[in-house]
This record gives C-alpha cells, sequence and structure tokens, in this order.
C-alpha cells in the first residue's frame, strides 16, 4: 500500500474521532446532562455553571480539558457519579503539551453560601486543582482517584469545609488534599505531600481522622503549610517507607504502624501515642521542647537509627518495648525525664543504659530514670474488659470470666481498668487455651467476678492490637442446633419475643455453659433501644445464677449478647436459652424501603453471627443456625397499644398511662438483666412502682392483637 493512502486512511480516523467528540464552552443555565454516548466532552474554555443551573455527568464519560481552563461553580451544582464498571474520568486534553494542566473544577461561592458538588467513582488527573470547595459544610467523595494532580482536592481559602473521603487513592500528587478532612480505607502512593495542613476544630468527629488508610513511598504524609493548629487523629492505618509520616502540632495515634520513614515517623508538640509499632525510621517519635502532657504508651520501638527522641520532659513514656534500636531513647533536653517501667529487652541495667543517650553521654542532656523496667516483651499486655485478648472488647469477654469466675490470684496494685495497655505478672492460672487468667481480671481486683463484667460495659467495642492469637479448643461431643422461634408475621410497632433455643431430644447436650453471639438483621428493622432479654424460664439456669451482656450496635446492625452460668455447673439436655425482646420499628415497611432502597421491601433476615457456645471447662461446641425470615403482615390493623403514653418518667411512686389503656390485657415489667419483677392484668390506667429500687426498666403492654414497650426510669 503507498505511504500516501495510509496518510489518508489516517486522517480519515483522526476525522471521525474529531467527529465524535462533544466540544463545551460558555455558561450553562439550566439543568444540563452530559452522556457517556456524546463523549469524549472537550472543555475548550472556561465552563461556568450559574446559579440555579446544575451539571450531571453519567457514569462512563470522558471529560477532557485544554490547558488552563476549568469548570466554576456560581452557586450552581455538579453531580459527577460513576460506578465501579463505569467511572468518570477527568482529564487534560491529548493534544495538550507535556506538562500541561487544566484548572480543575471550582467554587467561587462566599463563605456561607453553599452550592451542590457531588463526585464518586472518578478518576481525575493532571489538574492545577483537581476540586475546590468552597462555601462551607460537609463534603463526600468516594470510591475515587486522584492522580498526576499539582492539588488533588482543596476544601476552599477559609477552610469551612470539612471532606470526608471513603476508598479514595491518591497518587503521584504533588499534594494529595489540602485542608480539614477525614479519611477511611484510603491509600496515598508516591505523592510529594500526601496531605497538607489536615486539622479538626473542636473535635476529631469533624475533621483529621485517618482511619483504616495506607501510605507508601510518599515524601511527607501530613505537614502544616499554612495552619496553626494542624492536627491528625490515626486509626488501624499502615505508614511504610514515606520520608516523614506527620510533623504536626498535635497527633493522636492508635493501633498503626510505622515503618521505614527515612527522616522520622512522628514529630509533634501534643502526642498520644498508643498500641502502635515503629521499626526500621531515622526517628520513630519526636517530641518538641514545649510538648507537655503527652502519652507514649505500649508501643514497640525496633531497629530505629532512634526509637525515641525527647526534645522536652512533658511526656509519659511507659508500657513500651524499646529494643535493638542504635539508640532507644535520645535525651535531647537539659531537662532530666521519667522513661520508667519500660522493657529494653534485658535485664542489665547497664545493657539498658547503653541504649539510653543522656547526661552520662552528653552533659547538655538530661539524666533518664528508666528503673524500674519490664523484663519480659513478649508477655501480652493486659487490656481491661477484653478477657479473652482477641483485640477487642464486647460481649464474648463474659464466658472466660463465667468459666472461672470465684477464682484468685495476684491484684494488680496500682491498677486502672481503663482501656489502657497494662504490664502485669501472670498469674500462672491459665484458660483452656492457655492465656494466662489475669486477663480475666479486668477491675485488677485479683478476683474473677461481676465486677469484671463491668469492665467489659465499660469498654465495651474498643481495640487494640497487642493480642494473643491462640487457636480455641474444641469439644468432641457433635454439633447442635440453634434456633430462633419467630412468629407467622410481624407488624408495625409489634413487640415481639424470639425464643432462642438449643438442641433437642434426639440430640442432647452433655455439657453447656453458655453463648455468645451477634443478632443481625438485613435491615434496622426494629426500633433502637427496645432489645432486651427475658432470662425466666431459661433450662440454662435461675437468672441469678447467670452473667448477662446484651449491647445494641445500631451502626452495625448488631445486638450482641452473652450469657454464661458463674458456679462452674453446666447442665445436660436441651431447651430454652432466653427469649429475645424487641419492638418492630413503627413504619416497618417504610423503614426498610429506606435501609434498603428497593420496593416492594424484602422481608427482614434475622441471622445470628459469631456464635461461640461453651462446656463449663471453656471448649467450644459445635453450633449449626440457619437464618430465619420475618414475613411482614400485609394488614394494615394498627397496634391498639403503641400510641399509649406513660408519665410521669422518671416515676417514684404511681406510673400513668395515657391513651388506648382498655385494649391492654396484661403488663410485663423487666429489669436491665431482662428479669421479670413485676407483671399484673390492667385494672386501671396507673401502676404503683414504689417497690421497686431506682433504675431502668422496661414496661411491656399486651393486647390481644399485639404490644408495645417503654423504658422507665424509677428514681
Amino acid at each position: 500500500m503507498h505511504c500516501k493512502s495510509i496518510l489518508l486512511i489516517l486522517a480519515f480516523l483522526s476525522s471521525l474521532s474529531l467527529m465524535a467528540q462533544t466540544s463545551v464552552s460558555g455558561g450553562i443555565f439550566s439543568p444540563t446532562v452530559w452522556e457517556s454516548a456524546n463523549g469524549p466532552y472537550l472543555v475548550t474554555s472556561e465552563l461556568v455553571v450559574f446559579p440555579g443551573a446544575s451539571l450531571t455527568i453519567e457514569p462512563g464519560t470522558e471529560v477532557q480539558f485544554q490547558a488552563g481552563v476549568g469548570i466554576e461553580l456560581r452557586s450552581g451544582s455538579i453531580t459527577a457519579n460513576g460506578t465501579d464498571e463505569s467511572p468518570i474520568l477527568f482529564t487534560i486534553d491529548p493534544a495538550a503539551e507535556e506538562g500541561d494542566t487544566w484548572r480543575g473544577i471550582y467554587s467561587t461561592v462566599t463563605p456561607g453560601n453553599f452550592q451542590t458538588m457531588n463526585f464518586s467513582h472518578i478518576v481525575l488527573e493532571y489538574a492545577e486543582t483537581g476540586i475546590k470547595f468552597n462555601g462551607g459544610g460537609y463534603r463526600n467523595i468516594t470510591n475515587s482517584t486522584f492522580r498526576f494532580n499539582d492539588v488533588g482536592v482543596v476544601d476552599g481559602d477559609e477552610g469551612n469545609d470539612f471532606m470526608i473521603f471513603t476508598n479514595c487513592d491518591f497518587l503521584n500528587n504533588n499534594v494529595g488534599t489540602r485542608g480539614r478532612a477525614s479519611f477511611f480505607e484510603c491509600t496515598f502512593l508516591d505523592n510529594v505531600n500526601a496531605t497538607q495542613d489536615i486539622y479538626y476544630f473542636i473535635t476529631p468527629d469533624e475533621g483529621g481522622r485517618v482511619i483504616d488508610c495506607y501510605f507508601s513511598n510518599n515524601d511527607v504524609c501530613f505537614i502544616n503549610s499554612e495552619t496553626v493548629i494542624n492536627s491528625a487523629v490515626i486509626r488501624n492505618s499502615v505508614f511504610e517507607n514515606n520520608g516523614i509520616v506527620a510533623t504536626l502540632y498535635s497527633v493522636e495515634a492508635e493501633n498503626s504502624f510505622f515503618i521505614g520513614s527515612e527522616i522520622h515517623a512522628v514529630y509533634a508538640n501534643l502526642i498520644d501515642i498508643r498500641n502502635c509499632g515503629f521499626a526500621d525510621n531515622g526517628i520513630g517519635l519526636r517530641t518538641t521542647e514545649t510538648g507537655t502532657n503527652g502519652f507514649v504508651l505500649n508501643n514497640r520501638f525496633e531497629n530505629n537509627d532512634i526509637g525515641i527522641q525527647l526534645d522536652g520532659n512533658g511526656s509519659m513514656v511507659t508500657g513500651n518495648v524499646i529494643c535493638n534500636n542504635e539508640i532507644g531513647v535520645f535525651v535531647a533536653t537539659p531537662l532530666n525525664v521519667s522513661i520508667l517501667n519500660n522493657c529494653w529487652c534485658s535485664e542489665d541495667p547497664e545493657e539498658i543504659a547503653d541504649q539510653i543517650f543522656d547526661a552520662v553521654d552528653d552533659v547538655s542532656s538530661g539524666l533518664a530514670s528508666f528503673q524500674p523496667f519490664s523484663t519480659n516483651c513478649d508477655d501480652p499486655l493486659l487490656y481491661p474488659g477484653d478477657s479473652n485478648n482477641d483485640g477487642q472488647a464486647n460481649a464474648w469477654d463474659l464466658l472466660p470470666i463465667g468459666v472461672h469466675y470465684g477464682e484468685e490470684g495476684p491484684a494488680r496494685g496500682v491498677s486502672s481498668a481503663s482501656w489502657i495497655g497494662q504490664a502485669t505478672s501472670n498469674w500462672g492460672q491459665s484458660m483452656i487455651n492457655g492465656l494466662d487468667l489475669k486477663h480475666a481480671d479486668s477491675d485488677g481486683s485479683g478476683l474473677i467476678d461481676s465486677d469484671d463484667a463491668q469492665v467489659i460495659v465499660n469498654n465495651y467495642n474498643l481495640i487494640h492490637n497487642n493480642f494473643s492469637d491462640l487457636d480455641p479448643v474444641l469439644a468432641d461431643d457433635g454439633n447442635f442446633d440453634l434456633r430462633l422461634i419467630v412468629p407467622e408475621e410481624v407488624f408495625a410497632n409489634q413487640s415481639v419475643s424470639l425464643p432462642l433455643e438449643i438442641g433437642d431430644a434426639s440430640n442432647q447436650l452433655n455439657d453447656f455453659y453458655g453463648i455468645a453471639f451477634a443478632m443481625t438483621a438485613d435491615v434496622n428493622f426494629f426500633n433502637p433501644g427496645s432489645f432486651s432479654i427475658d432470662l425466666n424460664d431459661s433450662w440454662l439456669g435461675e437468672p441469678g445464677e447467670l452473667l448477662l451482656i446484651y449491647q445494641e450496635l445500631p451502626e452495625l446492625n448488631h445486638v450482641e449478647v452473652a450469657i454464661v452460668r458463674r458456679d462452674g455447673q453446666p447442665v445436660s439436655g436441651y431447651g430454652l436459652i432466653a427469649n429475645l425482646n424487641f419492638v418492630m420499628s413503627e413504619d416497618l415497611i417504610l423503614s426498610i424501603e429506606a435501609a434498603e432502597g428497593f420496593s416492594p421491601p424484602s422481608d427482614p433476615v434475622l441471622n445470628l453471627l459469631q456464635i461461640e457456645a461453651i462446656t463449663h471447662e471453656g471448649m467450644q461446641i459445635g453450633i449449626s443456625y440457619k437464618p430465619e425470615i420475618l414475613v411482614i403482615s400485609s394488614t394494615e390493623d394498627a397496634n391498639p397499644v403503641a400510641d399509649i403514653q406513660v408519665f410521669p418518667n422518671p416515676v417514684s411512686d404511681q406510673l400513668y398511662l395515657r391513651g388506648e389503656v382498655a385494649s391492654v390485657q396484661m403488663y410485663r415489667l423487666y429489669d436491665q438483666r431482662g428479669i421479670l419483677v413485676q407483671e399484673g392484668p390492667m385494672m386501671q390506667p396507673s401502676i404503683n412502682l414504689s417497690a421497686l429500687p431506682s433504675g431502668l426498666y422496661v414496661l411491656e403492654l399486651v393486647s390481644d392483637k399485639a404490644s408495645t414497650t417503654r423504658r422507665i426510669l424509677v428514681e
């Protein structure tokens, strides 16, 4: 084929490409939609979305920008929500010269004048400033990638915006983000500055949080360029092979790892660093000269040039493992410092002193007091409430307390029930899986009892990373069915009571002592705060023989439950464990539609997760459970007792009822443990509660069609 023919074909193909492109510029004055089929869109000059107008970009659309131009919002709105399969791409015009950038998508409204900017599942690249918010308000960007930009996202000149990034990637930017922001499950790779000026105002709830994130090969992860009070709260994140992780005013870090920082990992004035690992850094952690009330608790510093550098003496440094560093602690202040009760991988005071650079090495430094020190760096720290030492305080921690109830060991002396890892002596007595019994003594009294169960409640759902990885010991006496007995159908405002049963006549348990589980549903179909447990008639034991914990976790759609004996005597056979009580949501169908986003609504599914049933020795019993479906009633019959009001509340003697009281056949009153304390027929519109001790109770009102519950505070 002749060269001339080839050139003609290439020119023809090029013209087809240009014909498929849509050029845009000027103003958008009314609702406008860019469809992927008409793309790519080429923005040839500044594009302005005017007040009252909107721009919606469909999934799969590509938007190109000539160098130096962008999209301005003047109180208009832009929505660019792609999908996993069809993200939206914002990029530079392919015809631009190498190194050119486009201006970005930005708001020019003044603070206090809000505009809508919605982004998800986008890829934004080669911009001067990819997205710039202004005007104030909460901003959410999810499942998006920002790469090869000068600055990925900015929260506005006045700092009135608060950005929340979820599952986003920031790659090869000069600056990933700038300003007040929080990050959840985000990745930062190969940026010069991953973030600048991260901070929060009053609490971390409105900024500064870094949760479940990964940072690698960035020159700097967090740094201050303008903001005076810059702060980061770091949880469950990993920082690997960065130049510097943080140079900030305030850093809180927990359950995170700082590895291979060339210069330093964390350098801050105010610090609260707990349960973290620092390894292979130039300097692991450095405090400022003026830093006060700092906490460096229960961390590991290993193989760093300098593990901890103290430029001031205002930090508590205790409970840490400081081993195999060139210098474990460098005292860079002329003031004396206290670094008591740390573990140095040595029992020789002279060897430990060699790991500390202080006035003994240079008189310009202060002296470091390091004795007493811990001697076993590998023993797990004790976290009050985490009885099984799996890294979290929750219902499952009640089971070891029940198994070992009444056992004694050495008290911790000066101890704390707060969520702080504590290096304590072993009891020399173990649970069946080998974990030392000291972990079940949550309050440090030296006696395992119900006070330890209360510590679980106080520290519920807190986590740490100093856990033991121990395999459960399994019982070999078979597999048993666990069942929730559900009604044929449920309806709004109904108070339901679901019997929880185990085993049957043909498959009986020989040794049953306790159980823990999470009850979950595919929608939030019951009223928060209405859950309770009735232990009356339990085959496992009388209410006074049992320990009970249950916690509603609405954010997880979970209720977590543990019930266990405490006398060392198992039961055998089969039967009812407890009745699980709750109230269906006031508008059941609408609540399911709202939660799931579908119509007609699906029937909610009740499932039990993380089931752990045990013998009296703590061995785990094999359990089978089949999820149950709650069928929603198709009738519109009103619940006659749903609107009954009770007063006064709090109450000291007589409780009065207002509404359809005549429809109430009987009432039941349960205490916080789920124990029935009072019941009777409703003969009059009042109930005498004067004989009850002070506390919180659940009142159940029962009609011939339904029931409802009310929480009552007795003073």
